[in-house]
């Protein structure tokens, strides 16, 4: 849905070439989300049976595991951007490739409400994703209006990630709503953990990203990572 708006807003306020650039690097990125959604779709059976019985320290365990998982992959897709749009892409919409790291730092986030929304699934208390859906939506909106003037069609990207920054958030906090009411007020995740997986990867991702013009670096730096 935000994709969507933010190529229509792209479009009126700053030309079809540039919705088509940003359409772009969205799609590829959106690679990482049918990974997640996928990955996601395998787990929600066993989170729910583990949430039925009160299995809530075997769900952290998993959780954290998968969540560092899903960062990993998406730190690998920032890494290999230039390379993936001058495959995909002529050299017109190679500047895409800047929109793809705040795009793939979203799609993590986009995994890590599903963490939280379990909770709330499971409860069947869709209000409070309608309001979490109708808060982020509308704030989008806002920030595109107040950015994409300015900075171009770049920083609907960023108001993206912003946006599900903030979804992901007001997730959590109905989660913990649940657990108060419901489930004795029993702190499911340790968000120091959660919050150092994150940042890991956000520091990771932007810096790579000041990289890309630096290729040998970038390929350096990758494969310490992965050893």
């Amino acid at each position: 849905i935000l994709n969507h708006s933010d190529r229509l807003m792209i479009k009126s306020m700053v030309g079809s070439d540039a919705a088509g650039i940003y359409s772009l690097a969205y799609s590829i990125s959106t690679i990482m989300t049918m990974i997640s959604t996928s990955i996601q779709n395998t787990l929600n059976p066993w989170i729910y049976k583990q949430i039925k019985v009160k299995n809530f320290q075997a769900i952290a365990k998993v959780a954290y595991i998968i969540l560092a998982v899903v960062a990993f992959a998406n730190y690998l897709l920032i890494c290999f951007a230039p390379e993936v749009i001058y495959f995909f892409a002529p050299a017109a919409y190679h500047q895409a490739v800047y929109v793809i790291p705040p795009v793939a730092m979203g799609c993590y986030f986009l995994f890590m409400y599903c963490l939280f929304a379990d909770f709330e699934l499971y409860q069947a208390k869709t209000t409070y994703m309608m309001i979490a859906s109708v808060i982020s939506a509308g704030l989008n909106l806002v920030l595109n209006y107040l950015f994409i003037p300015t900075f171009g069609y770049i920083a609907a990207a960023y108001t993206t990630l912003a946006c599900y920054i903030i979804y992901t958030s007001l997730h959590y906090l109905f989660m913990r709503r649940i657990c108060k009411r419901v489930y004795d007020n029993v702190k499911v995740y340790d968000m120091r953990i959660i919050l150092l997986i994150t940042g890991i990867f956000l520091a990771c991702g932007f810096f790579t990203m000041s990289l890309y013009e630096r290729v040998y670096v970038r390929y350096a730096i990758v494969l310490i990572t992965a050893g």
